[in-house]
């Protein structure tokens, strides 16, 4: 099967079940419990989805927003702290035999509009946090680049062309059962 086709049909799937099963109760108070789609981690009262392929920075924004997200924004510290956790996690995951090996790098939802600033890909805002590690953000920026977390400096942010093919991280709101 071909990774494009794998990766249409993880799209189907994970459209079918966040959009089709969208309601949770507790077993022991019969309340609806607010919860991720299938395959997605609830952390911080968000979902979060990391991938299994890679895909150019364009590509996984399309991809997120195929399934009700976006790449993942990390506004705080914290967030950023769960955001290199379970890119940790997932690394080991998918090639327990290099997990120790570095090229687990994910895009996230930042990257340079005007060549000058990098800015947050929902509201077009400059970020008020960031976790870059000097000399980055080089000040060589061009108009097509964007941001991931690269694995060879603990998942601290690196600026990369945005052609260039990594996994990516997806954030998403919960789904809400009522």
């Amino acid at each position: 099967m071909s990774i494009f086709l794998k990766a249409f049909l993880g799209t189907l799937l994970a459209f079918a079940v966040g959009y089709t099963t969208n309601r949770v109760l507790d077993p022991s108070s019969g309340e609806p419990i607010d919860r991720c789609p299938e395959g997605w981690f609830k952390r911080l009262n968000r979902c979060y989805f990391f991938s299994e392929i890679k895909a150019s920075w364009y590509g996984a924004e399309a991809q997120c927003r195929v399934m009700g997200g976006y790449l993942a924004i990390p506004d705080t510290l914290e967030e950023n702290n769960v955001l290199k956790e379970l890119s940790r996690t997932e690394r080991v995951r998918i090639s327990p035999d290099l997990a120790h090996i570095p090229h687990f790098a994910r895009w996230i939802g930042l990257h340079t509009v005007d060549g000058v600033n990098i800015k947050k890909i929902i509201t077009n805002e400059i970020p008020t946090f960031t976790n870059f590690v000097p000399p980055e953000p080089s000040t060589d920026l061009t108009v097509d680049m964007c941001v991931k977390l690269d694995d060879d400096t603990d998942f601290t942010w690196a600026v990369k062309q945005c052609f260039r093919t990594f996994f990516y991280i997806c954030e998403r709101s919960l789904l809400f059962s009522r």
